[in-house]
């Protein structure tokens, strides 16, 4: 049997960060992310992403989420939106 791997993007598609976009250019340019951290709450699921998430997982599907993102970002936007996802493909 083939197992499956379903993969997302984080930024405006698993995890809405449009409203932080222009702070996480900057803290890209400075490496400043400390703002960009204080600012998650300025950030949003779309309704039933946490239902998909869990349906995908209860069919024994891997899930991961890709982006360009730095690491350390990604991993603590994915933990204050309590997404427990398994694999992580990011920037460093």
């Amino acid at each position: 049997m083939d197992k499956w791997t379903i993969l997302f993007d984080l930024d405006d598609t698993l995890v809405m960060t449009h409203e932080i976009e222009k702070l996480r250019e900057l803290a890209c340019k400075s490496g400043k992310w400390e703002e960009v951290y204080t600012s998650f709450n300025e950030t949003y699921l779309k309704v039933q992403t946490t239902q998909i998430i869990r349906l995908i997982k209860k069919h024994k599907y891997t899930i991961g989420v890709v982006t360009s993102s730095p690491r350390p970002y990604a991993e603590k936007l994915l933990a204050y939106h309590r997404l427990d996802i398994p694999v992580l493909s990011a920037f460093h």
